[in-house]
């Protein structure tokens, strides 16, 4: 090098006032390196040593040119003259002013740009996410930051991002037009594509120019656009996911997170409001779902409204039915922008892209952060395979996330969009069809779990088996109430909007309500519940189905007491139950008296009446021995023995909770069985036979394990360790509470966790 690159390199480290350990240091490389480059002792530096000297020495780009070349060997280039005097051809820039104050995204830039920076052919990197999530920004961003890599030209071309999908003639033809007047302004125009791309590329050849092609529609549309220079680099944004782009790179731009939204909403709205409201602010940046474009509009407005407050915006945008109207500003909104990617598919050439248009407005009717791949078939009305295609497309423009497989996940904004659509009056007909289909679906589902649960009840008895004929396939009780639980979250409101629409009948809510009674008890969502069988009520008080409603009135009452024990729901409970009792009563439904009896019983003895409790628990006891119902003869001996018990009577006691468990047994009711050994091992205990209790416990907790009932086992194992504590045993007692308790904490049962706490 003949000492060119040593001087220019020790030249530059002088003018920045930097020792050789000092640019070391900022550029990663060793002190060793930096004397042995300065002296012409190494020949022929990588270009990546090249570029992190000059990135550490922040070089201008024609500094970086001229030591480029001459550790290339070729001779230095001197600075290029100023734009007036030259009379060759001039590097374009047309980057468009970067976004002041640009927020987050740190991992991306930093990510994004070394990779346009090192590679050694054309570096193509796509970035993709959903519209208004800041995908231009961030491209503007990172070209900013890279742009010094190369000084044959920064290229920006917005592709359109709406025309119809397999129509990307019109755009690539303007866009190569744009690159090659760019590239060669003397250039006459040319209206063939193929010849344009040719000079194009003959263009590009040669030099490291980094083009920027924002809102992309497809990859048809980008290909010819590509440059040939090795060390050139292309960023691509597009709210499709451009997976057939040959070598690209590809990023999905998410939301801001909840620190960086606040940051953003502070520099547009004014740091000192943000700061003097963080809870207001945090409430923001969350209704706005973490997407940019939303924050950016609220941050604008409360910046051109000094006297309005952070809380009072925050209020505003609580209102999913007028969110939309405040997230928008003269010709921006995000209404808008959400809505181009549904008219990219509705004005698709591809049928394909057409039918996820016309679906994607259903996605309104469900509730929750996942999306199961299944009820969204049923709501779609498509077999497996045609949801699955729907939802691929959803997901390639960012319209829903692929979260993991079989599930998805709908931006809270989008659902927003998508239930304004589904409500107008033009979706009338394909909501109340959607509605039913979806109603049907998650009966089958919920029926499927309580004839798991308790496969000889009364509810199970009224129904019909062919309502669950549409059910996943669980393998157990456990896995069905897990499954109910991902999707509790769409029942009310997915009633409560049937009940006010005509078209959906009135026994199909009921269908759905009923048996939902296991899983509320399981999971202990009372509020919930009460809500669920209120409108059952109300839905089997306009039909004819008289049992059903009785069944309604009475799953009312066991939810109002479960809600409310200590206040009037004790005595509202019981009123409710007994008028269930005179309906069945009145149509001779001996089953429905007998569950109600069973229940009642229980309702008095929490309200310490245990004469009433144990008189309805004994009329209920001869119902079912005369129906030959041997899991509700079960259950009225485990209450008699519960009841007989705290009168002292312990031999009486002993015989109902053996005769619970032989009948349990016999039926294969493992809820039953499991019952009956924790009520016989609790009073073996204090009986003194301790050996007997303890291996009662251990086959109640294997069985409510077996059966998905976590609380149950949380339960049986707490007492299981304190007997075993009882007994001296601390290290079996102290694992099987320490099994208790994370078992508690896992079902989000505070109250048992705490207790456990305090025993060990």
């Amino acid at each position: 090098m003949d000492g060119t690159f040593g001087v220019l390199l020790r030249a530059h480290r002088h003018e920045a006032g930097l020792t050789q350990e000092e640019l070391a240091e900022r550029s990663s490389l060793s002190a060793q390196a930096i004397g042995s480059l300065e002296r012409g002792d190494r020949r022929s530096p990588r270009r990546e040593t090249v570029l992190r000297l000059a990135r550490a020495l922040r070089l201008s780009e024609e500094q970086v040119a001229v030591l480029v070349a001459a550790a290339t060997r070729r001779a230095a280039t001197p600075p290029p003259a100023p734009v007036e005097q030259r009379t060759w051809w001039v590097a374009p820039r047309q980057l468009p002013p970067r976004l002041p104050g640009f927020t987050g995204r740190a991992d991306l830039l930093a990510a994004v740009g070394d990779h346009l920076v090192v590679s050694t052919g054309v570096a193509v990197v796509a970035v993709s996410g959903m519209g208004g999530a800041g995908k231009t920004a961030a491209a503007v961003e990172i070209a900013y930051r890279v742009a010094a890599e190369f000084p044959d030209g920064h290229l920006f071309v917005d592709l359109g991002g709406d025309v119809r999908a397999g129509d990307t003639g019109p755009s690539v033809r303007l866009a190569l037009a744009h690159l090659l007047s760019a590239l060669d302004p003397g250039a006459g125009p040319v209206e063939d594509v193929e010849e344009a791309a040719a000079r194009y590329r003959s263009g590009t050849a040669g030099r490291r120019v980094l083009l920027v092609l924002d809102n992309a529609v497809s990859t048809a549309q980008v290909l010819p656009l590509l440059p040939t220079g090795a060390g050139s680099a292309v960023l691509v944004t597009s709210r499709r996911s451009l997976v057939s782009l040959p070598g690209a790179r590809h990023e999905d731009l998410g939301m801001l997170s909840g620190a960086e939204g606040v940051e953003l909403l502070a520099r547009i709205a004014g740091r000192h409001r943000v700061e003097a409201e963080p809870d207001a602010a945090a409430a923001v940046v969350r209704r706005c779902g973490g997407l940019p474009l939303a924050v950016h509009l609220v941050g604008a407005r409360l910046a051109t409204r000094p006297a309005w407050t952070v809380e009072h915006v925050a209020a505003l945008l609580a209102d999913e039915e007028t969110r939309l109207d405040h997230l928008e500003a003269e010709d921006v909104a995000v209404r808008v922008r959400v809505g181009g990617s549904v008219d990219h598919l509705a004005t698709s050439a591809d049928p394909r892209d057409r039918e996820a248009a016309d679906a994607y407005p259903l996605l309104g009717l469900l509730e929750g952060p996942g999306l199961d791949a299944a009820v969204v078939g049923h709501l779609f009305g498509l077999d497996g395979r045609a949801a699955a295609r729907v939802l691929d497309r959803l997901a390639d423009l960012h319209l829903v996330e692929a979260r993991e497989p079989g599930r998805y996940r709908i931006h809270d904004l989008l659902r927003v969009y998508v239930r304004e659509v589904v409500s107008t009056p033009s979706h009338d007909h394909v909501r109340v069809a959607a509605t039913i289909r979806l109603l049907e679906f998650y009966a089958a589902a919920a029926w499927r779990a309580q004839r798991l649960l308790y496969p000889l009840s009364v509810r199970s008895a009224w129904a019909d088996d062919r309502w669950e004929a549409a059910s996943p396939p669980f393998r157990d009780s456990g896995e069905a109430v897990e499954w109910l639980h991902r999707e509790h979250l769409s029942f009310i409101p997915l009633l409560s909007r049937a009940r006010a629409d005509a078209g959906v009948p009135r026994e199909l809510l009921v269908r759905f309500a009923v048996p939902l009674f296991g899983f509320y008890v399981f999971r202990g969502l009372d509020d919930d519940w009460v809500r669920v069988c209120e409108i059952a009520r109300d839905a089997a008080r306009e039909g004819t189905d008289r049992v059903a409603e009785a069944l309604a009135v009475m799953d009312l009452g066991i939810a109002t007491v479960s809600r409310d024990r200590a206040g009037d729901g004790l005595a509202a409970g019981i009123e409710l139950v007994e008028r269930g009792y005179a309906r069945f009563a009145e149509l001779g439904h001996r089953a429905g008296q007998a569950m109600c009896l069973t229940n009642l019983c229980h309702l008095f003895e929490a309200q310490g009446d245990i004469r009433s409790a144990i008189d309805r628990g004994e009329r209920g006891l001869a119902i079912v021995a005369e129906l030959d119902d041997p899991v509700a003869e079960a259950a009225a001996h485990e209450n008699l023995g519960m009841l007989v018990r705290r009168l002292g009577d312990t031999a009486r006691a002993e015989g109902h909770f053996e005769r619970c468990l032989a009948l349990s047994e016999g039926a294969g009711f493992d809820r039953g069985t499991a019952g009956a050994l924790r009520l016989l091992a609790l009073l073996w205990a204090d009986i003194g036979r301790t050996e007997q209790a303890v291996e009662a416990l251990e086959r109640s907790a294997l069985l409510t394990g077996r059966i998905g009932d976590g609380l149950g086992e949380a339960t049986t194992r707490r007492d299981l360790g304190d007997l075993l504590l009882s007994m001296g045993d601390v290290r079996r007692g102290t694992d099987e509470l320490r099994t208790a308790l994370a078992l508690a904490q896992r079902r989000g049962n505070h109250a048992l966790a705490s207790e456990i706490l305090r025993t060990r």
